[in-house]
């Protein structure tokens, strides 16, 4: 079988594939991104929402947002108790596959290749660089690129072959429903209803994505039931379901030739499972090493990708602890942050407002006995707000 030599291969047209392709092919590279299904984008697994602190990150973003669905100025979070917690969180509802075509027609603009209906069965590392094996309309053909990346999802077939760890995994469903049920993004938490997860309610435009994540195993019984508590009772047009990295990235992420993008490097954040900013982050961060050892005409070696990603704070070891320690509280717990921020803008809380929310933590004697982990709440909260989708 011959085989085609390539500039770099990248498996994986999402978010982590499409950013790391893009990021190349503008810097003069010409990457093919090997993508198994035929449209790029199609099937949508994801809840659609996304910080608009994007468009700062990703600037060739703001050239034609197309994508976008509604902005929101603010985010509900509720607890036990029906309180609710308010955040000044700017974020867009997305058309998630106009959002992932939008990045791969840049990447064909910039000179790198999208091979759909291209699915990678098997990869070998060699002296001369990594073999492709692709299946593409029932044939077989071969590519040796001089580097990979793996960008395949969550189920990191290719990635455990090559004996990586792979994330451990939490799983979703979501309903799209008729009709619009809120007016804005709004998150249920509720450790007895929805163990290590919660509930959502996210409105589009004339419908809404309602979805739970959770490691309950009769997710959608209890969605259905999270439905009628609601009120919501629109026709459902459409389920989706999949696998989301439950606890950040795996320990090792790349070898000399081949790195971990995305859901199959766990590039999740642990708290609200958000992964579309991450999974870009992982992609751009990987291509910015490749640019910069090939122009100073240095050996490839991506393992310092490891070290450059846990630079970043949305790998913060903050995340994994406050996941540990958030997940497994009470609800009495829960309830009683609720009851005491309800109503409250949290971001706002500064100056003497501060002094008044301190002296209602030291009437409390469940929440006041571990300051630490309160603050590692706070933190967490806030690295997921700053991060998190």
């Amino acid at each position: 079988m011959q085989i085609e030599k390539i500039d770099i291969g990248i498996i994986g047209a999402g978010p982590a594939g499409l950013s790391a392709g893009l990021a190349l092919a503008m810097n003069g590279h010409k990457p093919i991104i090997f993508e198994e299904h035929s449209v790029v984008g199609i099937p949508v697994q994801c809840g659609e929402g996304i910080s608009d602190k994007v468009f700062l990150d990703f600037p060739i973003l703001k050239d034609n947002r197309g994508f976008l669905l509604r902005k929101f100025k603010n985010t509900k979070i509720y607890f036990p108790g029906n309180y609710a917690v308010f955040g000044d969180t700017h974020a867009y509802m997305i058309m998630r596959d106009k959002f992932d075509q939008f990045l791969a027609k840049h990447v064909e603009r910039s000179g790198g290749r999208i091979l759909t209906n291209s699915r990678v069965i098997d990869v070998t590392e060699k002296k001369g660089g990594v073999q492709i094996e692709i299946e593409k309309e029932g044939k077989r053909q071969l590519f040796l690129s001089s580097i990979l990346l793996i960008a395949e999802g969550p189920k990191a077939n290719i990635a455990k072959k090559l004996g990586f760890e792979t994330p451990e995994m939490i799983r979703a469903l979501e309903y799209r429903i008729q009709g619009e049920f809120s007016d804005t993004m709004e998150f249920y938490f509720d450790n007895e209803k929805y163990p290590f997860g919660y509930c959502w309610i996210f409105p589009r435009k004339e419908e809404t994505n309602v979805g739970i994540v959770t490691t309950a195993k009769n997710r959608k019984e209890i969605l259905d039931n999270f439905l009628k508590e609601r009120n919501i009772s629109g026709k459902i047009i459409k389920k989706i379901g999949g696998a989301i990295p439950k606890k950040g990235i795996v320990k090792r992420l790349a070898t000399e030739k081949i790195a971990l993008l995305g859901d199959t490097g766990g590039f999740a954040n642990p708290l609200f499972y958000g992964g579309i900013r991450n999974a870009m982050f992982s992609g751009k961060i990987v291509a910015d090493i490749i640019n910069m050892q090939l122009k100073n005409r240095e050996k490839i070696d991506l393992r310092i990708f490891e070290k450059e990603v846990r630079k970043h704070p949305f790998t913060s070891e903050i995340s994994i602890k406050c996941h540990n320690y958030f997940y497994t509280s009470s609800v009495k717990f829960q309830e009683k942050i609720g009851k005491l921020f309800n109503e409250t803008y949290i971001n706002r809380i500064e100056n003497k407002e501060i002094l008044k929310y301190l002296l209602k933590l030291a009437t409390n004697p469940t929440l006041i006995k571990n300051p630490r982990k309160l603050y590692l709440l706070y933190k967490g909260f806030k690295l997921a707000r700053d991060y998190g989708f």
